[in-house]
């Protein structure tokens, strides 16, 4: 059988983009390899592995951001903090895990750059890590979390995830697992946790207005919160609904949830969009991933970019490891893949290759 014969057309699923300038860089979900996809012609370039890394692993990195000429992957299974120099196009590794000689078990679930630093906030880790992005020194911010222990109703599930707001002093993210949130004070490397009511609601989203601050409820709980500036609650409105909610966004002014499943009800002035979480945005363009097909969709302020959904595929190697594919319909047999040095193309929702 020759090398051509034993190829297979896979659908990747997106699972961390990062919008810069005229390129979207897209890291896959269950696949090790960073693509780069120009929103001038739809091209898309393979820009490699990274060789430190297991090829072929779900959700290796939780988070791509971008300080300079340099792209950061923050780890979620990962071993390393992944850094792309996209001057030289080389790839680089900082053990953030081993730093300071005390091993940090667990993900981290979020990630911010300001001034010389990358800021990384643990998701299980109980740690912020403070990177130098010229000379990758890293300091360790250790029993940060310790004051919200008394507060957690389910210590078994992530502190945040990727949904944390930045002000000029200061990084703002809600626990999941306990009804309070984390006020970072980066440049003095201080903190406080605020409580935010007794009840057992955690939360997976955060946005501001003008006066307000919003918060979504973590999957299970049932509130929509909305506080003033100072976390002092305004405003719960329930959901009913048990389904599983993923985060928050402010649409035209507007506190609006995506989902994980279709809601369909109105609450007073909460709407509801479902099934689509934003990955980038740089105040021009708005990346999104469906939650159910895993594919992108660019807007502008005014309309999308493209008319389709965009959803990146790769031509692989029928031999190898193991790694189940989703579908629009849910899981499709599993598929044998090797090496990802092959070809990718990308595919509008009409299944057409461009």
């Amino acid at each position: 059988m020759d090398e051509l014969s034993k190829m297979k057309t896979v659908s990747l699923n997106v699972h961390c983009a990062l919008h810069d300038s005229d390129y979207i860089y897209i890291f896959p979900e269950e696949f090790n390899c960073l693509y780069r996809l120009c929103l001038l012609d739809r091209s898309i370039e393979n820009l490699g592995f990274i060789p430190w890394e297991s090829k072929c692993e779900n959700r290796l990195f939780e988070k791509i951001i971008k300080s300079g000429d340099k792209i950061f992957f923050v780890p979620f299974c990962a071993k390393y903090l992944t850094v792309y120099n996209t001057a030289t196009l080389e790839y680089l590794k900082i053990d953030i895990r081993n730093a300071e000689g005390i091993q940090v078990q667990g993900t981290f679930g979020d990630a911010f750059a300001a001034d010389k630093y990358v800021y990384i906030i643990g998701g299980t880790a109980p740690v912020i890590v403070r990177v130098d992005i010229d000379d990758y020194s890293v300091q360790v911010l250790r029993g940060c979390f310790d004051d919200v222990k008394p507060m957690l109703f389910n210590p078994s599930d992530a502190y945040f995830r990727s949904c944390g707001i930045v002000h000029d002093n200061c990084f703002i993210t809600p626990f999941c697992n306990a009804n309070a949130v984390l006020v970072f004070y980066y440049r003095e490397m201080k903190h406080e946790i605020i409580q935010i009511a007794k009840e057992e609601n955690g939360y997976s989203g955060i946005r501001e207005t003008d006066n307000y601050i919003w918060l979504s409820p973590r999957r299970g709980g049932m509130s929509v919160v909305k506080c003033d500036k100072n976390f002092k609650v305004i405003e719960t409105t329930k959901i009913y609904e048990n389904t599983l909610l993923s985060g928050l966004e402010i649409i035209n002014g507007n506190p609006t949830l995506f989902t994980f499943q279709p809601i369909t009800h109105k609450y007073d002035h909460i709407s509801f969009m479902a099934e689509k979480e934003r990955l980038s945005t740089d105040g021009a363009y708005r990346v999104y991933k469906d939650l159910r097909t895993m594919k992108l969709s660019i807007e502008d302020q005014n309309d999308k970019i493209f008319d389709d959904a965009i959803q990146i595929s790769a031509r692989i190697n029928d031999i190898g490891m193991w790694i189940k594919q989703y579908s629009i319909d849910g899981i499709i047999p599993e598929t044998r893949i090797d090496s990802m040095e092959m070809f990718i193309a990308a595919v509008m929702s009409n299944n057409e290759e461009a």
